[in-house]
């Protein structure tokens, strides 16, 4: 009886964890987004499909994911999520890479995103998947060895909180 009682004492430290974390997500979509990767970013097919497997097995989804040649690819269409080199506003002592969101005044949902990144950062472990967390509108959660730390030498592949059903649940029931 004990033991079933720790159990249960854990399983629910674990459950407030992720309505703790689910509460830090200010902005979602309320489609599914589009991936559009830049020609010029020198971001792999294989790498961004990698990265965006990681947010499916969480329960994500994602319209589709292309590339685009394009002189033009710099600017996100609605529904979409752009993957473009940086620009001059980019701050390169204190960054691998940056997202910028786009919310809808009126509905307050994402309605766009850009992702800036270095050739070499989109190649580094976890920095994609980190800036299509931000995308998706997750915030930083400075958690040890959290794919969402703010700090990618004490980040990792941890993914509490951020499972797309354990969201869901807590603001439907």
């Amino acid at each position: 009886m004990r033991f079933a009682s720790a159990i249960m004492f854990l399983v629910s430290m674990q459950v407030q964890e992720h309505t703790e974390l689910a509460k830090n997500r200010n902005h979602i979509w309320q489609m599914e987004p589009g991936v559009t990767v830049c020609g010029n970013s020198g971001v792999s097919p294989v790498r961004i499909s990698r990265a965006v497997k990681y947010w499916e097995k969480l329960g994500y989804k994602f319209d589709y994911i292309r590339t685009d040649h394009s002189i033009n690819c710099h600017t996100p269409r609605y529904g979409e999520i752009i993957i473009t080199l940086p620009d001059q506003d980019f701050n390169f002592e204190e960054h691998l890479a940056s997202t910028r969101i786009t919310v809808s005044n009126k509905t307050k949902e994402i309605v766009k995103a850009k992702i800036l990144i270095f050739p070499k950062s989109a190649n580094k472990e976890r920095v994609l998947e980190h800036e299509i967390g931000h995308a998706l509108g997750w915030p930083h959660i400075n958690q040890p060895y959290h794919i969402m730390n703010s700090n990618w030498h004490t980040g990792g592949h941890n993914s509490n909180g951020l499972r797309l059903k354990l969201f869901y649940k807590n603001y439907i029931d």
